[in-house]
């Protein structure tokens, strides 16, 4: 505000005459003036520095550091782990590297090795990517949690069980307690042979990301595209598995996966762009000649001949090994008629099955009626575990002369092709025998050979032969 020679005060560019202002309106606008000129410089100045302080605050609350003990210095080698220090809001967390160090060549102002040498070159590269780790689980944990610990982002980064309950959050962890829970419900829910399954993916994932990341292991909002990705090539080159067997185990990650969703433990999907695609399977079965061949077959060894009439008991009623061997007299119902069917659950799908008895499957199932095994153990048949009856399955094609490879599987296969499908059952029949969901899963297994085909294309031209407006086309 300046006094103009004209007896007036110039105010932002404009001229006011005192003389035309009372003498308080003058005084209260040149305040007014003067307090709103030093509350706009004052909240901008301040505003500005008060935001860099926030930044260099919220930089302070959490740094990496690396160091050595020069007190510790191995016999051996005469070098010193280095260690990592996680610094939240002053709180700290240790651990080591899987990295060391001769003590005159480290630079602790620098946090790196000296020299150019390949192995510090090494060293400082492995320091830089834990450091970029370090930081990339801090925002990670801040971005799900809105804090991050110092433990937290210690035993995230190492995969381990933290203080602060997270144990739940890692993968092994996860896949541990489902497991558990499975084995809990062998034969009531799940079948042996799935628990079996699970445990061997958790001991495959252990094994990798020991391998791939040198982690015991990940927290489970780890886990993405590229961890599958990698995992699939791993199953695929390190332990030899094809595609299908290789995505049986990836299906078994996506469950723990979609678990910890479900938990709120994790916000991405890393399944969404990765498809699991089986590749068809040619599933082995016995021709009605070959399957005649083991019936009539004069087997004197009493351990041979148990393995062969229990297959053939599969062969003929189309149960599944884990079927067939908790089967029990109180399964079989008689009908008005005097037919005998067996009524049970299937134990892999819980679907309720009803399956007549054919005469072969009656016969066996008289022979072993008394057998002290069966009646011990209130069964059917006597008991033999999987791997032993495919193994004795195999000495049993030998004296047949069958070059097929025979196994438990390839009895219910059998019934589904040769036993019924070949006979004129219908597909929805064989499916419901089976105890499948739903009759795609039948397909696979049922397989229509070229004699049914055969068979059914002369039944057609036969129909058509009959019809008087048709015959033309069977000519």
């Amino acid at each position: 505000m300046n006094k103009t020679a004209s007896n007036e005060w110039a105010i932002s560019g404009q001229k006011w005459k005192y003389e035309k202002l009372p003498t308080t309106s003058l005084v209260i606008l040149s305040i007014s003036y003067f307090c709103i000129r030093f509350i706009s410089w004052h909240n901008g100045t301040f505003a500005v520095k008060n935001k860099q302080k926030i930044r260099a605050m919220k930089r302070k609350t959490f740094s990496v550091l690396f160091f050595i003990n020069k007190g510790k210095v191995s016999t051996k080698t005469g070098e010193s782990v280095i260690f990592t220090r996680v610094t939240v809001n002053g709180v700290k967390a240790e651990f080591r590297t899987q990295r060391s160090v001769v003590p005159d060549r480290w630079n602790q102002a620098k946090e790196k090795a000296t020299g150019r040498d390949q192995l510090s070159v090494e060293v400082n590269s492995y320091l830089d990517s834990v450091r970029v780790k370090l930081h990339e689980i801090q925002r990670q944990i801040e971005d799900e949690q809105g804090m991050a610990s110092a433990q937290q982002i210690k035993h995230a980064y190492l995969g381990t069980a933290s203080p602060d309950h997270e144990r739940e959050r890692t993968i092994l962890a996860l896949f541990k307690d489902h497991n558990e829970k499975m084995n809990a419900l062998v034969g009531k829910e799940f079948s042996q042979k799935t628990a079996d399954r699970y445990d061997t993916t958790f001991r495959h994932i252990a094994e990798f990301m020991k391998k791939e990341y040198r982690r015991p292991d990940m927290m489970v909002n780890e886990v993405d595209y590229n961890f599958v990705y990698k995992y699939d090539h791993w199953l695929k080159t390190a332990k030899g598995c094809k595609q299908n067997s290789s995505i049986k185990h990836l299906k078994a990650l996506k469950k723990v996966v979609f678990i910890a969703r479900r938990n709120g433990w994790m916000k991405h999907n890393p399944f969404e762009n990765f498809k699991l695609k089986e590749e068809p399977v040619n599933k082995q079965f016995l021709t009605e000649s070959e399957l005649k061949i083991i019936m009539e077959k004069d087997i004197p060894n009493e351990r041979i001949g148990k393995v062969r009439d229990i297959f053939l008991f599969c062969a003929f009623t189309g149960l599944s090994y884990i079927d067939a061997m908790t089967l029990r007299p109180e399964d079989i119902e008689t009908t008005a008629t005097g037919g005998q069917y067996i009524h049970t659950e299937r134990m892999k799908t819980r679907n309720d099955m009803r399956i007549p008895m054919l005469p072969a499957a009656l016969r066996i199932m008289e022979k072993y009626a008394d057998h002290p095994k069966c009646v011990d153990e209130g069964t059917v048949l006597p008991n033999l575990s999987n791997q032993r009856l495919n193994s004795y399955l195999e000495e049993v094609g030998n004296l047949c002369n069958i070059r097929k490879k025979i196994t438990m599987h390839t009895a219910r296969h059998t019934f589904a092709t040769s036993v019924t499908l070949k006979n004129g059952v219908p597909l929805e029949t064989v499916s419901k025998l089976l105890g499948h969901s739903t009759i795609k899963t039948t397909a696979i297994y049922a397989r229509m050979t070229d004699e049914k085909i055969h068979r059914d294309m002369d039944v057609l031209a036969a129909t058509l032969r009959n019809n008087p407006h048709l015959s033309a086309i069977a000519i």
